[in-house]
Parts: structure tokens; sequence; C-alpha cells
């Protein structure tokens, strides 16, 4: 397996849980649901837009 493979997914795993966890955790506290439902949709767009 190649090192940039490793690499790639030892960031989407720090990321998810340092950086995206923590703000869905925050978004949910608002109790706004259609704010936690847009962060969701933006997250799966970014996600998208990377891969692409």
């Amino acid at each position: 397996m190649p090192l940039s493979v490793v690499g790639a997914f030892l960031a989407v795993v720090l990321v998810g849980r340092y950086l995206v966890r923590p703000l869905l955790g925050y978004v949910a506290h608002t109790e706004v649901r259609e704010a936690f439902t847009a962060m969701d949709l933006a997250l799966v767009v970014g996600a998208a837009v990377i891969i692409q």
C-alpha cells in the first residue's frame, strides 16, 4: 500500500475526529434542525468537490 494512501486515510480520520465532529456538535447544540441539515449537506458537497 503506497504511503500516500495511508497519509490520505489518516488525514480523513483526523479531520473527521478533530474538526468535523466538534463542528457538528456545536451546530447540534444550537437545536436548529435546518442548520444541522445544511451543515451535513455542505460536508457532503465539499467531500464530493474534493474527490472530483
